[in-house]
């Protein structure tokens, strides 16, 4: 590096303020940059967390809402051949209604979470 960057400027009396918004050209070839592991880095790695938790949910809900569905389709025909009352055909619709509610608030958890580890790393 050309010139050394400080690390803190003044924001008031006794206040200290970490500098950032270092670019590429400011290092040259060989520059070693060391950083502390701050906010930074646990910010990324909650909203990280938090993304493979609802991926993960995602996954549950997917599961739920097949066996619902596969439950349903029992039901339907079941009650095509009058095995079962019309209240529980309309007790398992009523089930598979509620897995796909569930599938779809985890779909939107997904990309929500997707969405804030984009932009922690900067990519939005």
């Amino acid at each position: 590096m050309n010139a050394v960057l400080p690390a803190y400027k003044v924001v008031g009396e006794r206040r200290y303020r970490e500098t950032s918004g270092l670019y590429w050209e400011d290092f040259s070839p060989g520059d070693v940059f060391e950083h502390r592991p701050g906010r930074t880095v646990l910010d990324v790695d909650n909203t990280f967390r938090k993304l493979e938790e609802s991926r993960t949910m995602l996954e549950v809900a997917q599961a739920a809402r097949d066996a619902a569905d596969e439950k349903l389709r029992e039901v339907s025909d079941q009650f095509k051949h009058s095995a079962v009352l019309l209240r529980d055909l309309l007790q398992q619709q009523a089930s598979a209604a509620n897995a796909d509610h569930e599938y779809e608030q985890s779909l939107l958890s997904f990309w929500n979470a997707k969405a804030a580890f984009e932009k922690a790393l900067g990519e939005e």
